[in-house]
């Protein structure tokens, strides 16, 4: 059996119908496209060729040349004159589909060539079944050599008409081809056994199986059915190619070799069931498509392989029942799934994707590759708490409520897009470290029932928009790292109840617009508020050992607010506020009344004398009422007649209950404005 790797990676469903004719060999075919005048010659190599089985691959070059001889770089176009004698793909590579003679066209810049083929079984007698009629395989009078065909021969049913062949014993054949164009040829197996090295399906075809099939070696469906109550077996080291886009499997059909289905190929299973065993690989390539509906059944424990062509090839499941519990292969392109249950290994090669919509259960799974993992319906993990499942590179855009759900623990170890869809009732879901998270679109997100643990680097914008519902939260753990760039919201959802934001990593806010949190939001981490502001539409809690820092310009005279707290009742300050920016004097801008406890701590940098740069923490809301520690850390002893006033209440009350290094200054001012600094 040959198998050509480089055709699996190239051939490309050329559908043509009839026999084109051809003129000489300088210029067989009217070559399509616009004409290159730098091509005056198209050489096809090799000029001839002869299969001896059907399923057999050869391969076919061809060179262009120029007035001078050279050698001319382009796009060749490869054609046949009869696809059910072969079918030759774009990079020249060619598949034998029945027995006869055929010629292979190649054309490039207005110029062709052509080389001849014939398909003969070489040693093997050629029966060819003689009336368009219903009659008995055993009735010699039949065929063409007067005696029904045996082990070794090739029989060979494509006389045009509605006929039914029937066996009435046990048949075993070298090859056996079946259909035409017109009408629907059937053989019926009976309760019998058919076995046969090589064969080829096409046209109207349409092999009634009550007893067994059994396929050798190398063989072709390229057209017509496979129905009734037995089944067809695909043996080991056995290649079964399907072409074309109307197979309708109704029977069963077992793989333990391999089945490859070519870019155009469509394989529709409707009451018939499909099983690939663990030998078995089924091998998609470019556009192909198995289609799974009624009560069709399609179970793998073998290997399901996407391996050529950056076209999505498809498995179409409808509500039927699609099981896979080998490995799951995508190599180049993408592959899309619709429902069924994926187990055990998912390899997506670094460029490839897998798609997933309808509802899929992913009950444990082994994710490999650098590829991705693309959720476009409803994804369940697990069957029981405590699973643990991990996933490499996630895009999850799905209008399906929830889009992931499960007992499992889900991790994420590489990028994670998130352009919309809802994440419920996890067991837990983590991003985890060395991975980056990322939103797309304005597509709704949610979380709902479960708490999100940041551990990487999460890279948000304006497209940000993720609600929380049912004690759902985030939680940037310690080695977490949020940039929320511009605006963006988090807010509660339907059902309400959010656990909220907890930030104990770092949240950057960086860029213009205001970042919303529309939830609870608790820091013992850092807020590093550089550049807009960060809005807390909830309760609000710096925890001791909070930081917020990144306050703007010291010199500038507008505001620089950079936290504005809604809830002048459920914000409290018990850790530090350290206004900084890029290591120069800053000024932090607070709207909002809030609480501070004393553990609350401000640290403030004075660079003087000369120019008077020094950070200062403005409560630009009238009514602040101070406390905790004020620390003072001056670099230089100020001037005499400095005045500088380093915390701003506007009508505020209280007082500091210390303040640390202000002894270089020879006064102090604690009033309604705030704190004073000055040096006679």
């Amino acid at each position: 059996m040959l198998r050509t790797h480089r055709w699996i990676l190239l051939f490309t469903l050329i559908a043509l119908a009839g026999v084109m004719g051809c003129s000489d060999d300088d210029d067989p075919v009217t070559p399509p496209g616009p004409d290159d005048p730098s091509i005056v010659s198209v050489v096809i190599s090799p000029e001839s060729s002869t299969f001896t089985n059907i399923g057999e691959e050869q391969e076919f070059d061809a060179s262009a040349f120029d007035a001078q001889g050279a050698v001319v770089d382009t796009v060749f176009e490869w054609q046949s004159s009869n696809p059910a004698i072969v079918q030759v793909g774009p990079g020249g590579f060619a598949v034998a589909t029945g027995i006869g003679n055929a010629e292979i066209y190649v054309s490039s810049g207005g110029k062709a060539d052509t080389a001849s083929v014939v398909v003969d079984v070489i040693g093997a007698p050629i029966f060819e079944w003689l009336a368009g009629t219903d009659g008995d395989w055993q009735d010699g009078s039949k065929w063409s050599e007067g005696t029904a065909p045996q082990a070794g021969d090739m029989a060979v049913i494509t006389v045009p008409g509605d006929y039914v062949v029937t066996m009435t014993g046990d048949v075993k054949v070298r090859g056996l081809v079946l259909g035409s164009d017109s009408g629907t040829q059937t053989l019926a197996t009976g309760a019998n056994t058919l076995t046969m090295d090589h064969g080829g399906l096409s046209g109207g075809a349409a092999l009634d199986i009550t007893g067994e099939v059994l396929v050798l070696q190398d063989a072709v469906w390229s057209g017509g059915s496979v129905v009734g109550t037995g089944s067809m077996t695909i043996e080991r080291n056995a290649e079964f190619n399907l072409l074309n886009d109307s197979l309708k499997l109704e029977a069963t059909l077992v793989n333990k070799g391999d089945i490859t289905l070519l870019p155009g190929a469509t394989l529709q299973i409707n009451g018939g069931t499909l099983v690939n065993n663990t030998s078995g690989l089924i091998d998609f390539q470019g556009n192909a498509v198995i289609s799974v509906f009624g009560d069709g059944v399609f179970n793998s424990t073998g290997t399901i392989e996407k391996s050529a062509g950056k076209e999505e090839a498809s498995i179409l499941t409808s509500s039927a029942t699609f099981t896979t519990d080998g490995t799951l292969r995508v190599d180049f392109g993408k592959l899309w799934i619709s429902g069924g249950t994926l187990k055990n290994i998912i390899d997506i090669a670094d460029g490839a994707v897998l798609r997933l919509s309808g509802n899929t259960a992913i009950p444990s799974i082994i994710s490999r590759g650098d590829g991705t993992l693309e959720i476009g319906g409803r994804v369940t993990f697990g069957n029981l708490p405590g699973e643990s499942i991990s996933l490499r590179n996630v895009i999850l855009d799905s209008s399906s409520n929830p889009s992931i759900s499960g007992p499992s623990k889900v991790q994420i170890n590489g990028s994670f897009i998130w352009r919309k869809g809802t994440i419920t009732e996890l067991g837990e879901f983590a991003t985890m470290p060395g991975s980056i998270t990322r939103f797309e679109t304005t597509g709704t997100k949610g979380l709902s029932n479960i708490t999100w643990n940041v551990i990487n680097q999460v890279e948000a914008d304006e497209s940000l928009n993720l609600f929380l519902a049912d004690n759902a939260g985030i939680v940037i753990e310690p080695q977490g790292q949020w940039t929320q760039t511009n605006g963006g919201t988090i807010s509660v959802g339907l059902g309400g109840t959010p656990d909220g934001f907890h930030v104990q990593g770092v949240l950057n806010k960086v860029g213009p617009g205001a970042f919303v949190v529309n939830t609870p939001l608790t820091c013992t981490g850092t807020l590093n508020l550089v550049d807009g502001a960060l809005t807390v539409e909830g309760d609000f809690l710096l925890h001791e050992l909070g930081v917020i820092t990144g306050g703007g310009t010291a010199d500038d005279v507008g505001l620089n607010i950079r936290l504005i707290l809604v809830h002048a009742d459920s914000a409290e300050m018990r850790g530090t506020i350290r206004p900084d920016l890029e290591g120069n004097p800053a000024r932090m801008d607070i709207q909002g009344l809030v609480d501070l406890t004393p553990t609350f701590l401000v640290e403030l940098d004075i660079m003087l004398p000369g120019d008077i740069l020094f950070e200062s923490l403005n409560f630009i809301t009238g009514g602040q009422k101070l406390a905790g520690t004020l620390s003072v850390n001056t670099v230089n002893h100020p001037d005499p007649g400095t005045e500088i006033r380093v915390v701003s209440t506007h009508s505020g009350t209280g007082a500091f209950d210390e303040i640390k290094g202000d002894q270089v200054f020879t006064g102090r001012v604690e009033d309604h404005l705030g704190v004073l600094l000055t040096r006679n």
